[in-house]
């Protein structure tokens, strides 16, 4: 078998553009995974905050009231049921 180093340089080439090719089709759904992702934080600082309001007319003890708020930002933050755009969930 004879190496021909042109060959792979050909190879080579057409495996990076078809690499940049996919970069390029998924560079939307990761800006929009990107952005999902802010506005989740962004709403559950906001649920965090309302409930820590709604808490305070309550005569739960002020470190109950902080966890119970924290509480719900982190299942706000961390929550794994929502998809992304163009995830699936399968490979």
């Amino acid at each position: 078998m004879q190496f021909n180093i042109g060959d792979a340089c050909n190879e080579m080439t057409a495996r990076l553009e078809s690499w940049a090719n996919q970069l390029v089709v998924s560079l939307p759904n990761v800006i929009i995974a990107i952005l999902v992702f802010i506005a989740t934080l962004m709403l559950s600082k906001y649920i965090s905050r309302f409930a820590l309001k709604l808490l305070t007319k309550s005569s739960l003890q002020q470190s109950m009231k902080n966890m119970i708020a924290k509480v719900g930002f982190r299942i706000g933050y961390t929550n794994k049921d929502i998809p992304c755009a163009g995830y699936s969930g399968s490979q």
